[in-house]
């Protein structure tokens, strides 16, 4: 069966083999939301599946994404069809195939040229007026990032120019169960503070002969890198940092966003790719676009829960300060006291020894993240 799905995936570095995928760029030259108030985009894949998304007209160029998995790699109908007050001003088409383990840029901009022109079966409008709606893949750049939007366009300020920023509905072609989508707490807002748990249990005993730091009940630890005791005993981080060098940091992959919290850049639709970026629809790999594929979306933040440490095995669960989120779990970790690389011989029996950005070794209760 041909399985073809929607996305909001770039991360093609991450992938062993390159993705088979479509990345459709909408834009237009119409003033928003004069002459069109809102952009459909129908994409059918080669099974005949069927499947809408609106792109969002308040940020300018649109991306959606098409992907392949199994199957046949054509035909893919796109349509592109601009509107106001719900009757549709102007269309664009294309045909075409994917390009095995290639992303191509497929441009689909609406034209005011194109308003009010009727080309003939199989064409469409386009730069150079009515052309084939065939595209060859073959001949498409690969996508390389966002693309300049076009001039003449944008928002009317003399308009109305209020915008739905509910999320859109689940887009995806996949059949697979759905992903838990709980919204009991967001992906891209501050998680709960844990820097009321000073907990010092998960510490070395002091067995007289510490290699770090004692702490005042007993046992042994690093205050350069103790999430609980960073700096000195009972000073805990939030469960957004971990302790590097004494001071409490954000951890890998979030972003101090200036305002004394973190923030995850690549997910986070409040600040989707810098801080204060706003996604009206959703956040994925820093980029504002129409759904999240294969991802889970927690509150329009597009995660992955097997590592995703504030959305852990599912939208909300966030993990503490001295958790890493593996496989889906949130497990909990103590530093490596005197080390600086696996293995560990301070590690306690049954936790494995890992390395982990801004705190060099870390034993974990279970595997790596």
């Amino acid at each position: 069966m041909t399985r073809t799905a929607l996305l909001a995936s770039l991360l093609l570095a991450a992938c062993t083999t390159p993705r088979t995928q479509i990345m459709v760029a909408t834009d237009t030259d119409l003033s928003i939301p004069t002459e069109i108030d809102s952009i459909v985009i129908e994409v059918i894949g080669p099974d005949g599946t069927t499947q809408l998304a609106n792109a969002d007209v308040a940020t300018l160029p649109a991306y959606l994404g098409v992907y392949h998995e199994t199957g046949a790699l054509g035909p893919v109908l796109v349509r592109a069809v601009g509107r106001r007050a719900g009757g549709d001003v102007v269309e664009r088409r294309a045909q075409l195939d994917f390009q095995p383990e290639r992303t191509v840029l497929l441009r689909m901009n609406l034209l005011a040229s194109c308003v009010g022109v009727s080309c003939g079966a199989g064409e469409t409008c386009t730069e150079s007026g009515c052309a084939s709606s065939l595209v060859d893949g073959t001949g498409l750049p690969d996508w390389a990032g966002m693309v300049p939007p076009l001039d003449g366009g944008g928002m009317d300020s003399s308009g109305d120019t209020s915008m739905d920023t509910s999320p859109p509905s689940d887009t995806s072609m996949d059949t697979s169960p759905p992903s838990d989508t709980s919204p009991d707490t967001p992906g891209d807002s501050s998680p709960p503070d844990s820097s009321a748990d000073t907990s010092v249990d998960s510490a070395l005993p002091d067995t007289g002969t510490c290699p770090g730091d004692s702490l005042p009940g007993g046992g042994c630890t690093d205050f350069a890198r103790d999430p609980l005791n960073c700096g000195g005993a009972g000073a805990a981080c939030t469960s957004t940092q971990v302790c590097s060098a004494g001071s409490c940091a954000c951890r890998p992959g979030l972003t101090d966003d200036g305002a004394g919290g973190c923030v995850d850049l690549q997910s986070d639709p409040a600040n989707c790719g810098a801080v204060g970026r706003v996604c009206a629809n959703q956040c994925w790999d820093a980029f504002c676009l129409m759904n999240c594929g294969p991802n889970t979306s927690c509150l329009r933040a597009c995660v992955d829960t097997e590592s995703h440490t504030l959305n852990c095995g599912g939208c909300g669960i966030v993990c503490t300060a001295s958790q890493v989120c593996a496989d889906s779990a949130c497990r909990d970790y103590t530093v490596g006291v005197g080390c600086t690389a696996c293995p560990c011989a301070t590690c306690p029996a049954g936790n494995n020894c890992c390395g982990y950005p801004g705190t060099s070794v870390v034993c974990v209760d279970g595997p790596c993240p």
